[in-house]
């Protein structure tokens, strides 16, 4: 596992429930993988950011208020675990894939300098 494959693992601890399917898993972890992006712009960018995220978020699933606010605390509460963990870290995630191998879950991330 990559340096920031772990980052992402760390800020994602209580977010990704182990239960869920590999695919729900990746679609999650993608989740983290946006917020990390977001938490690594300066306020009030990464404020535009989330709003962006959230409307495009919103356009391409239907969502109720109360899961739309949901998931808003979610991506600010792993914006906040980033920048508590690794306020210093402005890499930019590209891309991620979740993947068993020997029964384990990998996480194979992309990445550049932000």
């Amino acid at each position: 596992m990559n340096q920031i494959s772990q980052m992402l693992m760390d800020i994602s601890q209580g977010y990704i429930d182990e239960g869920l399917s590999l695919v729900e898993q990746e679609h999650l972890m993608r989740s983290v993988g946006s917020a990390w992006n977001m938490a690594c712009f300066d306020p009030p960018e990464r404020f535009n950011q989330l709003h962006q995220y959230m409307q495009n978020f919103k356009k391409n699933n239907n969502l109720s208020t109360d899961d739309y606010a949901s998931m808003e605390h979610n991506m600010m509460t792993l914006m906040e675990q980033k920048d508590l963990l690794y306020p210093n870290e402005k890499i930019k995630v590209q891309d991620l894939q979740l993947a068993v191998k020997n029964g384990q879950i990998i996480l194979s991330v992309s990445s550049t300098k932000f």
